[in-house]
Order: structure tokens, then C-alpha cells, then sequence
């Protein structure tokens, strides 16, 4: 009987001895617990801010894709203007060459000297308004490659 007295003892002074250390551990952990849950939500917030600004860098370059295309239909509406202005003058070159003949001392406004280099002016400026044009397209194209590739990433 004092065997059994003795090993009840025993067995009560291990259960008090490890309930301290079962509250330490229990501590512990919640604590790991706590700071995975608090790093799980900073990053997840961290995330969210990166994704917020993907999202307005993209909102960003489709406005100014956007402006350089409303730029590009400018400079076309231009160069459809010059092509325009460059046939009439043509036709009426025509017709001040080949209608009524021009006196020898003919000079000023309409002469046929005066629209050939204007023609030719305007030839030259129909070429810039392409080579201009041209470029705009290539900087648009570059832009709509950038924002798809952007597009990419935040999906």
C-alpha cells in the first residue's frame, strides 16, 4: 500500500511539475502562431498595394497610349489636309498652265512659277507629315507593346 501511496505522489509531483512547463509551451505556441498570422497578413497587404499600383501604372500608360493615338490622328487629319491642299493647287496649276497662256512678265500669286515651288513645298511637307506620322505609330506601337506586357504581369 505505501508503494502504491508513494507512486500516486510521484506521479502528482510530475503533473504539477510539467503543468508550468505545458503553459510556457502553450504560450510559445500561440505566440509563433500570432507572428505567422500577423507576417501572413502584411504580406498579403503588401501584395494587394503592389497589385494597386500595377493597376494605376496601367491605367497610367493607356492614358498616354491613348493620347499618343489621339496625337497620331492629329498629325493624320494634317497630312490629309496637306494631301488635299496639294491636289487642288495641283489642279488649279493645271489649269493656269494649260488654260489661258501667261503673258511673258505673268509674276505673283497663281503664276505658273509660283505654283510649282508651292507644289513642291507642299510635296515636301506631305513627306515630313508621313515620316512624322510614321514615327508616331512606332512609338504608339511600342506603348501598346509596354502596357500588353504590363497587362501580363498583373494578371
Amino acid at each position: 500500500a505505501e508503494a502504491a501511496v508513494e507512486r500516486l505522489r510521484s506521479s502528482m509531483r510530475e503533473q504539477e511539475a510539467a503543468e508550468p512547463h505545458q503553459a510556457e509551451v502553450e504560450n510559445a505556441a500561440m505566440s509563433v502562431f500570432e507572428r505567422m498570422r500577423l507576417r501572413e497578413s502584411t504580406l498579403r497587404h503588401e501584395h494587394d498595394k503592389m497589385h494597386e499600383d500595377k493597376l494605376r501604372h496601367v491605367k497610367l500608360m493607356s492614358k498616354e497610349y491613348g493620347d499618343v493615338m489621339q496625337g497620331i490622328d492629329q498629325e493624320a487629319a494634317k497630312v490629309r489636309a496637306k494631301i488635299e491642299e496639294t491636289r487642288n493647287r495641283s489642279a488649279h496649276f493645271l489649269k493656269a498652265l494649260f488654260g489661258a497662256p501667261h503673258s511673258p512678265g505673268d509674276v505673283g500669286k497663281f503664276s505658273p512659277e509660283w505654283l510649282l515651288n508651292r507644289l513642291k513645298r507642299s510635296l515636301l511637307a506631305k513627306k515630313d507629315c508621313e515620316r512624322e506620322l510614321e514615327a508616331r505609330r512606332r512609338e504608339c506601337a511600342e506603348l501598346a507593346r509596354r502596357t500588353n506586357e504590363q497587362r501580363l504581369e498583373v494578371k
